[in-house]
């Protein structure tokens, strides 16, 4: 078991949040999860339209409930505001903080730090086929939700 794609798909997983996490600076300042850098770069490049949760949902392929306590914490911690909608008063609109945006692409930088160190001693072409196989595993597992569905 421990030599199976789970369980080296689960190792990879927590090293890469275990570097990402222990590089920060010590700084009061409380730095964005990934899911949550994820949800800043989403609101940034759509920063010309208004941006709602179940946006939110459908990009990052999050459940709702999810996606609501991710941003109840970005909103306590000062990174975003929610503000109701003018066009539809029962939805609010996501805000970025003015601050947010410079924690963001601080914290963007080490993210493409990561990067380099996983892609190291890795040639392109075995890169292409680990996200080539990456892409297929996840299409199994949507068509295995659907098969499940369907009985």
């Amino acid at each position: 078991m421990e030599s199976g794609i789970f369980f080296e798909l689960k190792t990879l997983e927590q090293e890469i949040f275990r570097t990402f996490f222990n590089l920060d600076d010590v700084s009061k300042i409380k730095r964005p999860s990934p899911t949550q850098m994820r949800i800043i770069a989403y609101i940034l490049n759509h920063k010309d339209t208004d941006v709602y949760q179940r946006d939110l949902e459908g990009v990052l392929n999050l459940r709702r409930a999810t996606v609501s306590e991710v941003l109840r914490t970005m909103e306590k911690n000062g990174l975003i505001s929610r503000v109701v909608s003018e066009s539809d008063t029962r939805v609010k609109k996501i805000i970025l903080e003015k601050k947010t945006n410079e924690i963001f692409q601080s914290k963007r930088k080490t993210f493409e730090e990561i990067e380099k160190t996983l892609e190291k001693n890795i040639s392109k072409e075995d890169l292409n086929n680990f996200k080539k196989v990456i892409k297929q595993m996840i299409s199994n597992i949507e068509y295995t939700k659907e098969e499940r569905k369907s009985i």
